[in-house]
């Protein structure tokens, strides 16, 4: 069996005070304070590109070079910057290259692809396997309007099933194979993984030709046959595993390319946000979410589930449930311009510590909360991350 994440366990349990606070300086590249205008990508990274989304002018650095956040670990190098925290996927997109993934798909010395981690307190076993119900759950979700998969938007459901905005052709198919998988008997089991092989390889040649929503729909369908993979084995289909991450690697660094490359971003309730716009970023960002949960309960490393730096495990966490679930545009502003008085993001620490990340004039404000007042406020997402940060 392999073993949870180091990330996640290289440091003991440590209990935090709720409402503590560390504040980090706004610097680039020194202790001298900047302005927030300046972009804080490294500009050795060519390639880089901020694929969690978040479009368009202003963010933020702070300088991290001796930074003891809730007493995690330091940096891994000495000039790493908050964009490494809040952007961890922007790394030049060749995983062979960076070396991102602890394991790549088709490393067969290491563990099996998919294999269950083991977790070192025995009172961790009835929380992974809830962990697991609650994911195994996810693809069957889709098959119901009134309670979507969270990270499927109810606006992308309605353009899939109607035909009308961004194409959805993937998300689309995704839930015929969802629904073959469920009605499968024993004489069509088979039949069905080799149905979803199929749309695997098509997604693997046609991705490049994908718009950016295309993109992630494709993203997002290939994460529900990673959680069909959860059910059971695939017959038939040796291989399946490596090309299905394989894939996963692929569209993900595409998703990544479509973001522009380098460029500066809005903070993610930046007023200047379209709701199209929130919703594109927003499901990428839960999306992305789920892929590194995945990672922590099981052998799965993809580029996509990699886990962040500077002592967070998850960051950042799923937004605001009354904007995800906006009915309309005028409802999702009405709510948005509520949220975003006090623009912040939230992240789980190494130790399972809830964390806000909350901007302020000069520094940027961290400070534990409290599970249940976050959990009201994002929804059913939030169950599951309640139960990683358990976990570590």
């Amino acid at each position: 069996m392999g073993s949870a994440p180091s990330a996640a366990h290289s440091m003991g349990k440590k209990s935090e005070p709720h409402g503590s606070t560390t504040s980090l300086t706004l610097a680039r590249g020194s202790s001298r304070s900047t302005n927030l205008k300046t972009s804080a990508f490294p500009q050795t990274s060519p390639n880089s590109a901020a694929s969690l989304g978040w479009s368009a002018e202003d963010i933020w650095d702070a300088g991290l070079r001796v930074l003891d956040m809730f007493g995690l670990e330091t940096p891994l190098f000495s000039d790493q910057s908050i964009d490494s925290l809040l952007y961890p996927f922007s790394e030049e997109p060749s995983m062979i290259e960076n070396g991102i993934s602890t394991l790549t798909p088709w490393d067969l010395s290491g563990p099996s692809l998919f294999e269950h981690r083991t977790f070192p307190r025995p009172n961790h076993g009835p929380l992974v396997s809830l962990a697991m119900q609650i994911l195994r759950s996810y693809p069957f979700m889709m098959l119901q309007k009134a309670a979507l998969p969270p990270f499927i938007s109810p606006l992308q459901s309605s353009w899939a099933e109607t035909g009308v905005g961004p194409t959805q052709q993937s998300l689309l198919t995704c839930m015929g194979l969802v629904q073959l998988f469920k009605s499968r008997t024993d004489s069509s089991r088979k039949l069905v993984w080799r149905l979803i092989k199929l749309e695997q390889e098509k997604i693997f040649s046609k991705h490049a030709e994908f718009d950016k929503w295309e993109l992630l729909a494709a993203f997002q369908a290939l994460l529900v046959y990673c959680l069909l993979r959860l059910q059971e084995v695939p017959v038939g289909n040796d291989g399946f595993e490596a090309a299905l991450l394989t894939t996963v690697n692929l569209v993900f660094n595409a998703l990544v390319l479509s973001t522009g490359g380098i460029r500066k971003l809005k903070f993610p309730d930046d007023p200047g946000v379209t709701w199209m716009d929130w919703i594109y970023n927003e499901s990428r960002r839960r999306t992305v979410l789920i892929f590194q949960i995945l990672n922590i309960l099981i052998e799965m490393s993809t580029e996509a589930s990699s886990f962040p730096t500077c002592g967070f495990v998850l960051i950042p966490l799923a937004n605001n449930a009354t904007l995800w679930n906006a009915n309309d545009i005028e409802e999702w502003r009405t709510e948005f311009e509520l949220c975003n008085k006090e623009p912040k993001l939230h992240g789980l620490s190494q130790t399972g510590v809830l964390t806000k990340l909350q901007l302020t004039d000069d520094c940027v404000v961290l400070s534990s909360v409290k599970w249940e007042e976050w959990r009201a406020e994002v929804g059913e997402i939030g169950t599951l991350v309640m139960i990683v940060g358990a976990l570590l």
